[in-house]
């Protein structure tokens, strides 16, 4: 199965726009507090909740986000295995959102 990509130059321009997506960080949950793709919802790959797509339109862009975009297209294929058409999984991770000049970072202050 083919899975799609976004490169991290692709996905700041889209949030730029202010495209509808849902963009989702499967790390770990230390490392989504330190540091993440604004707008990103955590849901940690080691206790994925698939639950939480039960809400989102199967029409809906989902972006994918894991450390350095391997592990991003296997959870963009179970999405896609369970019928969401616009999974893409973002190439090179939060390693290439890091090496995009002017990228933000959101952060969890709690």
């Amino acid at each position: 199965m083919f899975i799609k990509q976004i490169t991290p130059a692709e996905l700041l321009a889209s949030i730029q726009a202010g495209d509808e997506q849902v963009i989702i960080d499967i790390r770990d949950r230390a490392s989504y507090v330190v540091g993440h793709v604004p707008g990103a919802i955590s849901n940690p790959a080691d206790g994925f909740d698939g639950s939480m797509f039960a809400s989102i339109d199967p029409t809906t862009r989902i972006v994918i986000i894991c450390y350095r975009g391997v592990m991003s297209k296997q959870v963009a294929q179970y999405l896609e295995s369970h019928g969401f058409a616009n999974v893409v999984s973002m190439k090179s991770g939060m390693s290439g959102w890091h090496k995009l000049h002017g990228a933000p970072i959101e952060r969890v202050t709690e």
